[in-house]
């Protein structure tokens, strides 16, 4: 007797899924042989390549306050993407401007992270700068020398003037301004326990140059000021003031948006046409019904969230071909659109369409409901691409008219005759 069907993913293989992506190294120039155009405009990003370190881990560890702040000043100069200039007219340019990218910001992450001290910090103008060939020393003679930049430099868009800033000190008394004291004012690498909420200050007050209606203001305590205004006065300690001014902003800050979560459907019971006439859709159905060029599933779906994903998911997809009176195979948009179950999705999501791989994710039981939303933005993005427009149809309506009245009819609302009436008197 033959056991249990065993789904696994169909089809061609969807690609750029979590589970494939280089996301625990960071980005390197060789990955982007991998991508196609969409995806690398998506994915070559600064937070991609050099990943965001934890900067109080480290002050934690022991490093320098000062210079964890010079790492993030460093890091935050660079160009969040790569910048393209005009003669980056073909995808070979693109792609070899986007290599220069990632490398560059690979060669600074790895000057700027080795950096231990002061002295490590003030030399890596001249280890990264001078060293990488972006930049060289000029001698104009008594006046002394400075840093030009090379025809390298010039070149490389991601070599930005707000990143020599942010390298390049040119004495230590700049450091100190710069680096150090800006470090202080923005409390960096104070543990978050012991922060002043942003826009507040917690004071000393010694009793000099004061007044208060009665008297009422002690020498010798701390009070709480936001701009010109002091909010409270007379604590003992500056811990009681801190403490006071952080519960303070907190609920002042109460009223802000909650996230909508729609709750989770308990059970689905079908009423509907049996297509499937009592057996379990397989993802070869999915090919042969519908045309879809590919599909897959999370690593982590048991073999019945598996079977129960298809399941649904065909008589859903059966039921949306019937609706809009289209053929099962006008599903897929000829063969452009692949699915995926719990696959590619965040853990708060509940189904989302992706246009660089043009995929439909569903999660387990969060995504029952959504597939015919997610379809849209599909079909959406699909008749973007045939018409020649950046992004999805819907965002530029003027480019079909027959968009462009969907869009109105879903935005305005006919004026009824006692609505004018009632209007115009």
């Amino acid at each position: 007797m033959a056991g249990p069907t065993q789904h696994e993913d169909f089809g061609e293989k969807i690609g750029g899924a979590k589970k494939d992506l280089w996301q625990g190294r960071g980005l390197y120039a060789d990955d982007l042989d991998g991508m196609n155009s969409r995806e690398a405009d998506k994915y070559i990003k600064k937070d991609n390549v050099w990943k965001k370190p934890d900067y109080q881990a480290l002050v934690d560890g022991g490093l320098p306050v000062d210079v964890v702040y010079f790492i993030k000043v460093a890091r935050d100069a660079l160009p969040a993407a790569p910048q393209y200039t005009r003669s980056d007219d073909t995808p070979e340019k693109r792609l070899a401007r986007q290599k220069q990218y990632v490398d560059t910001v690979r060669q600074v992450q790895e000057v700027v992270e080795k950096a231990q001290s002061k002295a490590d910090a003030l030399a890596a103008f001249e280890t990264c700068m001078i060293g990488g060939g972006w930049f060289e020393w000029v001698q104009p003679g008594a006046s002394g020398r400075y840093a030009s930049p090379t025809q390298a430099g010039r070149e490389n868009t991601a070599i930005t003037n707000k990143l020599t800033k942010a390298l390049f000190f040119r004495t230590e008394r700049n450091y100190q301004w710069d680096i150090v004291e800006k470090a202080q004012k923005a409390q960096f690498g104070v543990p978050k326990e012991d922060k002043v909420p942003k826009g507040y200050e917690v004071k000393y007050h010694d009793g000099q140059n004061s007044w208060s209606k009665d008297d009422s203001w002690k020498p010798a305590t701390w009070f709480v000021a936001k701009g010109r205004q002091i909010i409270k006065t007379n604590f003992d300690t500056k811990a009681d003031a801190l403490k006071w001014v952080q519960e303070f902003a907190k609920q002042r800050g109460a009223n802000a948006k909650q996230r909508f979560v729609p709750e989770q459907l308990a059970s689905i019971r079908r009423d509907g046409p049996d297509y499937r006439r009592g057996r379990d859709a397989t993802g070869h159905d999915y090919l042969d019904a519908f045309d879809f060029k590919g599909g897959e599933f999370g690593n982590w779906m048991s073999q019945n969230d598996r079977r129960a994903s298809l399941n649904m998911g065909f008589d859903a997809l059966k039921d949306l071909a019937d609706a809009l009176k289209i053929s099962d195979r006008d599903i897929s948009y000829g063969g452009a659109l692949s699915i995926a179950f719990g696959a590619r999705g965040g853990g708060n999501a509940v189904a989302h369409y992706e246009p660089l791989r043009q995929v439909i994710n569903l999660t387990k039981m969060r995504g029952a409901g959504s597939l015919a939303h997610e379809w849209w933005h599909g079909l959406d993005d699909f008749m973007g691409q045939k018409l020649g427009v950046d992004g999805m149809l819907s965002d530029n309506p003027h480019k079909h008219p027959l968009m462009k009245k969907l869009v109105d009819t879903i935005k305005y609302k006919p004026e009824t005759l006692e609505q004018a009436t009632e209007r115009t008197a």
